[in-house]
């Protein structure tokens, strides 16, 4: 081995030991409670961003959970991108959950909403974002306080349904339905869930009802007059596309065309007196009830029971009721 004996290798030095990171400062208390012109401050920020270390840091700080008079609050921001944990550790540290605002439509259980029917539909227990904030709030008497007509009553649930209905938050009835509530809940002006889900055309919310059995023909006020059936409301809403969408899912609901009103009148024939320029609307009410194209990406299947049943293979919702596009009645 040409007579050279190898050395052995030198062992390493040991790296030397690292020194320890200082305590970062605390932050003044005049930084945490700054706020730029919008009224935003760093934790209207960190939340806006997603940063909930930073979010909890300042919390622990000191700094304000519900933020300045004026600004939305750090609560609403997290909700808005349906951030259900930075949400609740808010909610933990006292942020207050009616969102200081009196407007249905800005409650936290609307902002959920929001984000819930952006997230996509969601098969029971598989939630995550909106869906996991609406699960939450929904269980918050605050919050279900913030969107009732009748917070004091005995069923805050039954008023949250109605509610939803009303302003089409169909995640909310979603929720509701799946949690067993009645589709029909007793409505202070006598009306019903459904009626008022048509009559602000919310064919999503409308649709969930039908499909958890709402009766299609129930008046409103508790009056037997078809003109304040549901199908009397669908078929005046402003655009002649919605009030065709409506009516077509009340009909596939049973529906009564034939149904009169105090005047003697069908829907069509008072239609064709106060709308007459609403032409495919009054000839769907006087025919036989058509069946448009499923959307695309929705297939029909057959159980077991040789029942038919719809499902979407992009979303893997499945359904009972034929599912029908906004679109095929434009």
């Amino acid at each position: 081995m040409n007579g050279i004996i190898d050395a052995p290798p030198a062992e390493a030095a040991p790296a030397p030991a690292p020194e320890p990171a200082a305590e970062p400062e605390p932050a003044p208390a005049e930084t945490i409670a700054a706020w730029d012109r919008a009224g935003y401050t760093p934790l209207h920020l960190a939340c806006e961003n997603g940063d909930a270390k930073t979010a909890l840091n300042l919390l622990i700080a000191g700094a304000s959970v519900n933020g300045p008079r004026g600004t939305p609050s750090p609560l609403a921001l997290c909700i808005e991108r349906g951030d259900a944990a930075l949400a609740t550790t808010l909610i933990k540290h006292g942020a207050a959950i009616d969102l200081g605002t009196a407007d249905v439509r800005s409650s936290a259980l609307a902002l959920a909403s929001a984000a819930a029917a952006a997230d996509g539909p969601t098969e029971g227990a598989n939630i995550d974002g909106g869906w996991a904030l609406l699960h939450m709030l929904i269980g918050t008497p605050a919050a279900v306080a913030a969107m009732c007509y009748a917070p004091s009553g005995a069923a805050p649930l039954d008023q949250l349904m109605l509610a939803a209905a009303a302003h089409g938050f169909h995640p909310i009835v979603q929720l509701l339905l799946q949690r067993a509530r009645s589709p029909a809940p007793a409505h202070p002006d006598s009306r019903s869930a459904l009626y008022d889900a048509v009559a602000g055309g919310h064919a999503e919310a409308a649709r969930l009802l039908l499909d958890a059995g709402a009766d299609a023909n129930a008046y409103a006020h508790g009056q037997p007059t078809g003109y304040e059936a549901p199908l009397a409301a669908a078929s005046h809403l402003p655009t002649e596309a919605a009030a065709r969408h409506l009516t077509w899912l009340l009909r596939a609901a049973g529906a009564d065309v034939d149904g009169r009103d105090r005047d003697g009148r069908t829907v069509r024939e008072r239609l064709e007196r106060e709308r007459p320029e609403a032409k495919a609307l009054i000839a769907d009410l006087g025919r036989a009830l058509a069946t448009p194209k499923l959307p695309p990406g929705w297939l029909e299947a057959k159980d077991e029971k040789n029942r038919t049943f719809y499902w979407s293979a992009r979303t893997k919702e499945t359904r009972w009721a034929r599912p029908v596009a906004a679109s095929a009645f434009a």
